[in-house]
């Protein structure tokens, strides 16, 4: 589950859809290539729009077990840097609501030649965009959380009051140290960003051009990472053997998407 389509979108590209569900508030695609067949889905930001794909989704698919938020978070722990992933073992909102996580298969840090920095901690959910380094370290520092995101809260929320098992992992795109000009955050609060609201932004401020191409390299990168660390946890690539391919044998049509992937634990 991914809030944002430049989250999702090297992740769907490594995708085989067998078919879009056009009655889903969202998109929502059902894709093979996995130990399980994987229900995808791009919920929009925010609360609402999560809780709106989550009610469908049980809805249509009461066999469902297991729920993976991921996409984009800030930082709020100056050790991480652009790309770096980091997987939930917790999450908490601004009032200081507490949900544990499931905790994914440690295949994360390995891409090939390349080593991706992977950081286990608590994510803190917030209803609007943390744009100053001063709030991100007041924050990361008062709830003890190494990265922010608007939706993990809500998600986690809603599995537990459906007894789902429920898993997160984001890839920082905004480092602590980084400042989002107030004209910059007002358009990316709503998460789609239109190209002409950017244009006359520009037009009106030309500096800010320099921080838009920023955020594009960035998110870019970020959206990389994220779909080579769901890759590995996943298993795109094989690592399982006959017997056990044949222990995950596709359910019947109705309930054929569980909408997750294995986990080793569960953090109590």
């Amino acid at each position: 589950m991914f809030p944002l389509r430049r989250e999702s979108m090297f992740f769907r590209r490594n995708c085989r859809p067998h078919f879009r569900l056009r009655q889903a508030p969202c998109l929502a695609l059902l894709c093979g290539g996995f130990p399980h067949q994987l229900l995808l889905l791009e919920t929009g930001v925010g609360r609402i729009a999560v809780e709106a794909a989550l009610d469908w989704t049980v809805a249509v698919f009461p066999r469902l077990r297991f729920v993976l938020l991921a996409g984009f978070a800030g930082a709020l722990a100056g050790g991480l840097r652009v790309g770096d992933l980091v997987v939930a073992d917790s999450v908490v909102d601004e009032a200081g609501q507490f949900w544990p996580t499931c905790l994914l298969a440690d295949h994360t840090g390995s891409q090939g030649a390349e080593t991706v920095a992977v950081s286990r901690g608590r994510l803190l959910t917030s209803d609007r965009l943390i744009a100053s380094p001063e709030e991100k370290q007041r924050l990361g520092t008062i709830h003890q959380a190494h990265a922010v995101d608007m939706e993990a809260a809500y998600a986690a929320a809603f599995c537990a009051g459906h007894n789902l098992l429920f898993g997160c992992i984001r890839a920082i795109s905004d480092p602590m140290t980084a400042a989002l000009a107030p004209e910059v955050a007002a358009l990316l609060c709503g998460g789609q960003v239109a190209p002409m609201r950017v244009v006359a932004a520009v037009l009106r401020k030309p500096g800010l051009l320099r921080e838009f191409w920023r955020l594009h390299h960035a998110t870019e990168l970020a959206a990389r990472r994220l779909c080579d660390g769901l890759r590995a946890v996943l298993h795109v690539n094989g690592g399982q053997t006959g017997e056990s391919r044949a222990s995950h044998q596709m359910p019947p049509p109705k309930d054929r998407c569980r909408a997750g992937i294995w986990h080793e634990r569960c953090h109590p």
